[in-house]
Parts: C-alpha cells; structure tokens; sequence
C-alpha cells in the first residue's frame, strides 16, 4: 500500500496483476503509472492523485467505484480491453479529453461525471448508459455508441457543447437525459 504517499512520482510494476482498494489513493505528486499485467482496479485506487497524468494498463478488464475520482489532471488513459466501467470511476477527471473505450459493455452511474476536458466519447461495444454517465461534460462534442440501447437518465444531461450522438440501436432514454444539450445536431 502506498496510500497518501507524497513521494512516489512514476511507478512501473510489470509483474502485478490487480491494483487494490485504495492502494495509491492520495498520492498527490504521482504523475504516471505502468501496469502492463493488471486486470482489474479496485474501488477508489487513484483517487485523489489529483497530478496524474497517464496510465496505462493494457490488460485491464474492469474499474471499480471512484477507481480515478479526482485526478483532475489525467489526460490519457490506455485501457484497450476495459469492459466494465463502475460507478464514477473517472468522475471530476477534468482534463480527461477523450475516452475510447471500444470493448467497454457498461458504463455506471457518473462515471464520467464533470469531465469538463472530454470532448469525445466513443464506446464501440457498449449497450447501456448509467444514470448520469456524462453528466456535466461541458465541453463533450462527440458521442459514438452504435450498439447502445439503453441510456439512464441525465447520461448526457447539461453537456451543452454536444452536436452529434450517434445511437443506431437506442430502445430507451430516460429521463432528462439530454436536458440542457443546447447544440446537438443529431
């Protein structure tokens, strides 16, 4: 565990295979880290590393509750294989500025809650939306989610920069779910 451990900057840990609860939670100076084995992050792992920059963790399949709430300088996030994101798992992740998560098949309740940077949203594979997924993504201008058919309500709620969203398969919106999306187009 090195939760709150103000001295770590960059870690690599090639041979671990899961990051537990709340392992880095408050390492406010950790900027990047490299998990090439991982497979699942747990609940509130990286939570409030608020100088996060870049992780990467190509075998990672699932993110738990609040796994990177609060690292408001996360820009990149390489998770190829991710296919369940948990309930605000990257919320307030400010300067977040795309997520593409082509296998990802849920995406939970705000997960994406205040990611004022995102500008696209692309989720190849996903079927359903959380309640307030996108929630104030105030500068969100793409949404890609061909194979959704279910969105909760306020998913895309007050993303006021919204212009296309392509859901092809959409059987359910709920309520107030794109309240507030002065500009979308499509």
């Amino acid at each position: 565990q090195y939760r709150e451990n103000k001295d770590i900057i960059s870690i690599n840990c090639p041979n671990a295979t899961s990051i537990e609860f709340e392992a880095f939670h408050g390492c406010i100076n950790l900027q990047q880290a490299c998990f090439p084995l991982v497979t699942s992050i747990e609940s509130k792992a990286f939570m409030n590393c608020m100088n996060l920059k870049q992780v990467n963790s190509p075998q990672v399949t699932s993110i738990e509750l609040y796994a990177f709430h609060k690292c408001s300088s996360l820009r990149k996030a390489n998770f190829p294989r991710l296919t369940s994101i948990s309930q605000e798992a990257f919320s307030s992740c400010t300067n977040l500025e795309k997520a593409h998560f082509s296998n990802a098949i849920s995406i939970g309740c705000y997960a994406f809650q205040e990611c004022s940077g995102l500008r696209e949203a692309n989720f190849l594979r996903a079927t359903s939306i959380g309640q307030g997924a996108f929630l104030k993504c105030t500068n969100l201008e793409q949404a890609l989610f061909p194979e959704v058919t279910s969105i909760d309500k306020l998913a895309f709620s007050s993303c006021t920069n919204l212009e296309q969203a392509n859901f092809s398969k959409l059987t359910h919106i709920g309520e107030k779910a794109f309240t507030d999306c002065t500009n979308l187009q499509q």
